[in-house]
């Protein structure tokens, strides 16, 4: 859904201007929604973390060495369901829910950040926005959109399994990869999206 790249956005945009202004992560590389894009090599397949742009070309957003830390989002699933009513918007029915999972994978460099994975992940997590602004929910059109986080992954192993399906582990010991998992609870009603402006 197109809203969920806003708030992306408006997550990246908070972390860039807070914590990741400081003079330490200069050299980052922070990415809105990224998704696994397949690739075979020989008879195996493999999945890529790359950023699909609006022309559909597709940038590679893993580990690499010209960047101390790289930041990128990825959308899991939607569960949807309906909330209670919301008065004075011009009728009394209930609202529709989406809840969206989505993971932050982090990759760094501990020798150049100088950060170990946990003491990075903390200051991710406490410098994420609860909530959407009250100007981007009425963009958006939405009663509310809670950000929760649930987890932090810190094992690099299982991480990098899951984000580099059918790769060998390629991760130098000075580097780390985490994974920030949260949900984006938004409610909003049918009747205001039956435009896409496509």
């Amino acid at each position: 859904m197109p809203y969920l790249k806003h708030i992306v956005k408006y997550i990246n945009d908070e972390l860039v201007k807070g914590l990741l202004h400081e003079p330490c992560f200069d050299n980052k590389k922070v990415i809105c929604l990224a998704q696994q894009l397949p690739r075979r090599r020989d008879d195996q397949i493999e999945l890529i973390p790359s950023y699909v742009n609006e022309n559909g070309e597709a940038q590679y957003v893993g580990p690499e060495d010209d960047y101390d830390l790289i930041v990128y989002h990825r959308i899991n699933s939607i569960t949807v369901g309906k909330a209670g009513n919301f008065k004075g918007y011009g009728d009394d029915r209930p609202a529709d829910t989406n809840v969206a999972r989505i993971s932050l994978v982090v990759f760094g460099r501990r020798d150049k950040l100088k950060l170990t994975n946990d003491e990075l992940a903390i200051h991710i997590q406490a410098n994420i926005p609860e909530a959407a602004t009250k100007d981007l929910l009425k963009q958006l059109q939405f009663f509310a959109a809670n950000i929760n986080i649930n987890e932090i992954i810190l094992n690099d192993l299982q991480v990098f399994n899951e984000e580099f399906q059918g790769f060998t582990f390629f991760l130098k010991p000075e580097q780390f990869l985490f994974k920030i998992n949260y949900t984006i609870e938004s409610a909003f009603l049918k009747k205001c999206f039956t435009k896409c402006n496509c």
